[in-house]
């Protein structure tokens, strides 16, 4: 509960909200993670809160985002036949379905911890991970019968955007042109190399054998910008 009554502020306060999509606490230095660099994080985790025992409505992504940004939980969106299934409006394709519409066969639960036990059963022959992600994990699971694979690499074309508001266009164009100046002078790819350096050399990844997948659910728009990466690579 919170006394706010006498404590009132006459002007509301501004809150940013920074939300890091598909990103566990097993990326973060300030939860252990010492392959991938986050000190600005750290720095918050610092000098505000830092939650060590806290849990959400669902062990699954697009449920827990779903949820702060509506404030209803996972079984308020769903469908009314399956509680565990969200409705079309709610969430779009997954990865998963990514990995599905590329031929390959998907076994999937509910807690992401469980995939790792599944996997150590012999349930499915490998867990896909993400770069930053993989070093981590094999650290604090302490399983003798998990390995990293070391010769292949999955990959799938998938832009980012930065969100403004439609009429917000001084803001997407500081957006645009700070990304441009930082591209241009190096300076982004030095945040990258100390970001993800670490983890990038640790797997070896330029001598590894790479497999394209096909993202079948991109928009138009989305598509013409992975034509481009893929015409114009970067170093």
């Amino acid at each position: 509960m919170f006394l706010a009554s006498s404590l009132r502020a006459e002007t509301p306060p501004n809150i940013v909200f920074f939300f890091a999509d598909d990103q566990t606490t097993s990326t973060l230095g300030c939860y252990g993670n010492e392959v991938v660099q986050t000190p600005n994080i750290d720095s918050l985790a610092t000098r505000g809160t830092r939650f060590a025992e806290s849990f959400v409505s669902h062990p699954i992504c697009w449920i827990s985002r779903t949820t702060i940004l509506t404030g209803l939980t996972g079984r308020s969106f769903s469908t009314p036949d399956n509680p565990e299934q969200a409705t079309p409006e709610a969430v779009g394709n997954l990865y998963p379905d990514i990995l599905r519409a590329n031929g390959i066969k998907v076994i999937t639960h509910t807690r992401f911890e469980t995939l790792f036990t599944m996997l150590a059963g012999g349930r499915f022959d490998c867990f896909a991970r993400g770069v930053s992600e993989v070093l981590y994990d094999l650290d604090s699971l302490h399983d003798h019968q998990l390995a990293i694979e070391p010769n292949l690499l999955l990959a799938y074309p998938m832009p980012s955007y930065f969100f403004v508001g439609p009429d917000d266009h001084d803001t997407a164009q500081r957006v645009q042109l700070g990304l441009e100046r930082a591209i241009e002078d190096g300076s982004f790819a030095r945040f990258l190399s100390d970001y993800y350096g670490r983890a990038v050399d640790s797997l070896n990844l330029d001598r590894r054998q790479i497999l394209i997948l096909n993202h079948p659910f991109l928009s138009s728009d989305s598509e013409q910008i992975a034509e481009l990466e893929a015409r114009f690579p970067r170093d």
